[in-house]
């Protein structure tokens, strides 16, 4: 178990005891703030996640169901969403196709006219716009894709008692990003450049194998049928 989690303190509160212990900044007149560690755990989160892949979600409501309307090409995304991984209409289950920006350019079926076109809902294109989907085609009635996505966390940390979505087993490598940004301070107490490269060197290099660990978990392995005997 991570040296934050022991007991029931699963929280930012354990992270700020570990942080403050490992710094040996457990005595007042503090070097650190408890409004400085929570802007450095809030950070070390987001990066985590963007680093990693993000917060895995099918379920949140706000986030994973997004309301098609008849006429409008554009619907809005939770600013949270890293990555849509699937996208299905809810009215009959049809799964939608997921396009980039970059789809465009070398499909015959999203260019000129047809891109124009209204009708049932079978694709939806990211980048054209910050944080909204634009629907191809144009819809004709009203529905709602549900989403599967990897996100953002939807909690801030802004003190002490916030309870983390990153996993557990990560809460220990947080401490190296909170620990960059401690060592960035302006301040001549707390600021060395040196010992911040290093601990953002290890954080971002254990966010690779993280995220290489948990590409592996998530990868679809496929039977291969041989002939023969």
């Amino acid at each position: 178990r991570s040296r934050t989690a022991q007991g029931s303190d699963v929280n930012s509160t354990g992270l700020f005891s570990a942080f403050r212990s490992d710094v040996r900044d457990e005595v007042t007149p503090f070097l650190w703030s408890n409004a400085d560690l929570a802007r450095y755990a809030d950070a070390a989160q987001i990066e985590f996640c963007k680093l990693e892949g993000g917060v895995a979600d099918s379920s949140t409501t706000a986030v994973t169901q997004v309301p098609v309307v008849d006429g409008e090409a554009f619907a809005a995304l939770h600013p949270s969403i890293l990555k849509v991984r699937h996208a299905r209409l809810q009215s009959d289950g049809r799964e939608l196709t997921i396009l980039n920006l970059e789809d465009l350019q070398t499909r015959p079926d999203c260019t000129g006219r047809t891109f124009i076109a209204t009708g049932v809902v079978h694709s939806m294109v990211l980048g054209m716009e910050t944080n909204k989907a634009r629907w191809f085609n144009i819809p004709v009635a009203d529905d709602t894709v549900l989403l599967t996505v990897n996100r953002k966390p939807l909690t801030r940390i802004t003190g002490p008692g916030i309870d983390l979505e990153i996993e557990e087993d990560h809460h220990e490598y947080l401490l190296l990003w909170m620990k960059y940004m401690a060592h960035m301070k302006q301040d001549a107490e707390t600021y060395d450049k040196g010992r911040a490269d290093s601990f953002k060197m290890q954080f971002e290099e254990y966010c690779r194998q993280a995220k290489s660990d948990r590409e592996r978990r998530e990868h679809k392995f496929r039977v291969m049928a041989y002939g023969g005997y």
